[in-house]
């Protein structure tokens, strides 16, 4: 079953860019551009992840995902993206205040973006899939929560820097899933 994403940016061109991203990885992707469109397609399709840009009109993107975590008692994950917003404490302040499960800056390395929604949306990749793609030290650090996004993109970059590393994982996904 193909998960749903709902993504929320006044941008229209990072708006677009990241849809087809994410399309292109075989997710149902639904969009809006602001908060107040956001949060009516959040009640009416019930996606499974959200992605929001922070400053967005109507709805303020920390407010929208506020009320996501709350009423959905934190089991759609929302993941807070900005251009502006740039402080080492913002990613501690959106995950601890206002229920974020992810912050990333823009422009958004979409490879660590599809690292972090495979986790929250709890796509189990089989290791031996990982071992052959990455490699297990690689990987091993990944798993560990103290590294941080910036060295974890410069240790992965090497090994997935191929435009074809998720369409891969996503194919052998659903080869696995087929087999169900």
């Amino acid at each position: 079953m193909r998960k749903k994403i709902l993504i929320v940016d006044f941008n229209l061109y990072s708006l677009r860019e990241l849809k087809q991203f994410l399309e292109s990885n075989e997710f149902i992707v639904y969009s809006a551009q602001d908060g107040e469109m956001a949060y009516k397609t959040y009640l009416e399709d019930k996606p499974d992840l959200v992605i929001t840009e922070i400053v967005i009109p109507k709805i303020h993107g920390l407010h929208l995902c506020k009320r996501i975590a709350l009423e959905s008692e934190h089991r759609t994950p929302v993941i807070l993206i900005s251009g502006i917003y740039k402080s080492i404490y913002i990613k501690e302040e959106v995950i601890n205040f206002y229920g974020a499960s992810a912050f990333f800056e823009k422009p958004i390395n979409k490879r660590l973006l599809m690292w972090e929604i495979l986790k929250l949306l709890n796509i189990r990749i089989s290791e031996k899939i990982l071992f052959k793609k990455i490699g297990e030290s690689e990987l091993i650090e990944m798993y560990d929560e103290s590294i941080d996004y910036k060295k974890i993109a410069d240790s992965a970059r090497e090994k997935i820097s191929s435009k074809e590393f998720f369409h891969d994982i996503i194919d052998e996904i659903n080869k696995e899933l087929e087999t169900l």
